[in-house]
């Protein structure tokens, strides 16, 4: 039996050993890079170029923390982490908000890379009083809010189906004052060059939190042709 499982075992290594001289799909791949990336550069201020924007203000070493939307569509496919341990997410449960409780677990636990959580409308209020723990232990974390104000992903819903589109309006979307309530330095950027000064000024010695607004209608269409 024994013989058997490592005549097989050399058999796969060399399989293996071949596959790896072969290069058939690489040019797909790229090609299919290519059209990613120029429709994720089609719009000059839209969640593709914060993320891209942030990535390299923090040369890609910095945790990335998804929340659950459209966005973190966006962010899957424009933020490209250097290990593994530099990405969280919590796509699979599909629980909105828990990206604020994550990322603050995180940014505790590894308090030497700086931890980027980003939100949504959906989501930041689900655990936004946790973010006072972030103030209490001087974390170095950024809370993004991506913002369109409303429910995106419902509104999508909405309006494939020719439904109403008010009960995903969000009254009041803005969370600057909220999170200032609780104690972090709070910021609002409605263009990329502001994303970027906000983030010059940032001593990393603390939280900040960060407001994005999008227009509605860009960000609604923003995944197609991606999910």
């Amino acid at each position: 039996m024994i013989g058997i499982i490592e005549g097989t075992l050399l058999q796969i290594e060399s399989l293996l050993d071949g596959l790896a001289e072969k290069q058939w799909g690489l040019d797909i791949v790229e090609a299919a890079r290519q059209r990613l990336d120029e429709k994720l550069g089609a719009s000059s201020f839209l969640p593709a170029g914060v993320y891209r924007c942030i990535a390299a203000h923090f040369k890609s070493e910095a945790r990335m923390v998804l929340d659950t939307g459209n966005f973190c569509t966006i962010g899957e496919h424009a933020w490209a982490v250097m290990r593994p341990d530099l990405y969280l997410a919590c796509g699979q449960g599909r629980y909105m908000g828990v990206a604020i409780p994550l990322g603050i677990a995180a940014a505790i636990y590894d308090p030497h890379v700086p931890t980027v959580v980003f939100t949504g409308d959906g989501g930041i209020g689900m655990f936004v009083s946790e973010m006072k723990l972030a103030v209490q232990n001087n974390l170095p974390l950024l809370v993004v809010l991506l913002t369109d104000s409303h429910l995106g992903t419902i509104r999508g819903g909405a309006l494939q189906k020719g439904f109403s589109q008010h009960p995903s309006v969000i009254i009041q979307p803005s969370w600057v004052n909220a999170a200032a309530g609780f104690g972090l330095p709070s910021a609002r950027a409605e263009k990329i060059d502001q994303v970027e000064k906000i983030l010059a000024d940032w001593n990393q010695k603390g939280p900040l939190f960060l407001e994005v607004p999008f227009d509605a209608d860009e960000y609604q269409h923003m995944t197609d042709g991606i999910r």
